[in-house]
């Protein structure tokens, strides 16, 4: 045993001495990251599918938007219906908090500087909250996974485009 204490302690200040002292500072490093899926899926699995359904209030939004067609993974076939995944989006109201008319004076300045009147223009805002959530399951049936997409904890604001005559 003391041999063993004392060939360690012979090798310890070389080892100590045979640390070399490296600068990395002048090395650059490119770095890539992935964001691997938390739910494991069968590797034959390269089709989905949407559905989206919505209140009757927002069917006239649905029909204009076709929020379907926002859906992607790269990487994977998207069918009209029956694909490995299916990704059903639910959309509740779109509830308006409040509405206000915005407005902004614009001084008309001639070569000079000189203000030589005003433009007045309008703007309609809207506060709104919305909700939404997507549940992903396979064509068996099997639940994978849900998404909250919206909440209404989160107050959203629609301005419209700029009018010259306000509008009552």
């Amino acid at each position: 045993m003391k041999k063993y204490c004392l060939f360690f302690l012979f090798l310890l200040p070389l080892a100590i001495v045979a640390q070399k002292k490296v600068d990395l500072d002048k090395y650059k490093f490119t770095v890539q990251y992935r964001s691997l899926p938390k739910v494991h899926l069968d590797s034959s699995y390269h089709t989905y599918d949407v559905k989206v359904e919505g209140t009757k209030l927002m069917q006239p939004f649905l029909q204009e938007l076709v929020p379907e067609k926002t859906v992607t993974i790269e990487g994977w076939r998207k069918l009209a219906y029956d694909g490995h995944i299916t990704i059903k989006v639910k959309l509740e109201d779109l509830l308006p908090e409040s509405v206000s008319v915005k407005e902004r004076v614009e001084n008309i300045k001639d070569k000079s500087g000189q203000v030589t009147g005003t433009k007045t223009f309008y703007k309609q805002e809207v506060v709104y909250t919305f909700a939404a959530s997507a549940a992903i399951t396979d064509f068996r049936g099997v639940h994978i996974a849900d998404q909250l997409l919206a909440n209404r904890n989160k107050k959203l604001t629609y301005n419209s485009p700029e009018f010259a005559i306000k509008t009552v």
